[in-house]
């Protein structure tokens, strides 16, 4: 826990980045987004980190379209061997970046909203993430089914489809392998859907919720001991994308409720802070 003192000076000086013009937002922290969105869009380092990881997977689908006995999801049983091969991924910044969204926002000062957001993906703002696209591809000669799970609304289902169809990657005509949120954001009910048809060779997200029930919720204390446990999943049937802007690693900081304010947002996130 860091001192009061020096807490609420790092608070101050946070909070004044903050407040600088277009760098506001009414779904704070501004601060944190801004380096985020920065790493992904400008550094080599993120360009570099997810071709890597679309290549080791592709060296992966290949090991696994060999092996009858192999799968990926959790949530796969019975006698899948026989079943025709998938992959399951996520959309938003595992196939398609969404950093100019945030970039938006964050120059508009008014953080994200629904609203922004839906016409954001209508107008295909989106672009692949680094070997996305290659490795969908390559599965998709290979014979291999390709299904989207994201937990975007049902009503985008149409707009996410073409979206993906006019960078180039595989859509079914129906948008039947687009797999939107209908009820709840546990993708567990949607990854079972897929297995009950597919053997799924891999898992590629950029959140915990992409992979497992355990790993999307709970307490950061929670979410590091499933991490352990699925520890020989990782580069092997699960892979995941760095997202440094958003997702359930956010929400276990403040234990599932998002405080009030940029001041409050910082001072929960210096409170985290590990300093031994």
């Amino acid at each position: 826990m860091i001192d009061r003192i020096r807490l609420n000076g790092a608070v101050a000086m946070l909070a004044a980045l903050a407040a600088l013009p277009g760098c506001g937002g009414r779904q704070a922290p501004a601060s944190t987004q801004l380096d985020g969105t920065l790493w992904m869009q400008q550094s080599a380092e993120y360009w570099a980190i997810a071709t890597q990881t679309y290549e080791a997977a592709r060296q992966q689908l290949d090991r696994a379209l060999g092996d009858p006995k192999w799968t990926a999801a959790l949530e796969q049983s019975g006698d899948y061997g026989g079943l025709p091969p998938a992959v399951i991924l996520d959309v938003d910044d595992t196939v398609l970046e969404s950093t100019t969204y945030t970039a938006q926002r964050l120059l508009a000062g008014d953080g994200y909203t629904y609203e922004t957001w839906k016409d954001y993906i209508m107008e295909h703002g989106s672009r692949p993430v680094p070997g996305a696209l290659e490795f969908c591809r390559y599965a998709a000669e290979k014979g291999v089914a390709i299904f989207y799970v994201t937990n975007n609304r049902e009503e985008l289902t149409q707009a996410i489809g073409a979206a993906l169809r006019a960078h180039g990657f595989p859509v079914a005509a129906d948008d039947g392998n687009v797999l939107t949120r209908t009820d709840v954001r546990d993708k567990a009910p949607r990854r079972k859907r897929v297995a009950d048809g597919h053997r799924v060779l891999l898992l590629l997200g950029d959140d915990g919720n992409d992979f497992a029930t355990d790993l999307g919720y709970g307490s950061r204390d929670e979410r590091a001991s499933a991490v352990r446990k699925h520890a020989h999943r990782w580069g092997r049937s699960w892979f995941m994308l760095p997202n440094p802007m958003y997702g359930s690693w956010a929400s276990a900081i403040y234990s599932g409720t998002a405080p009030e304010g940029e001041e409050e947002t910082l001072e929960a996130k210096l409170n985290s802070l590990d300093l031994k």
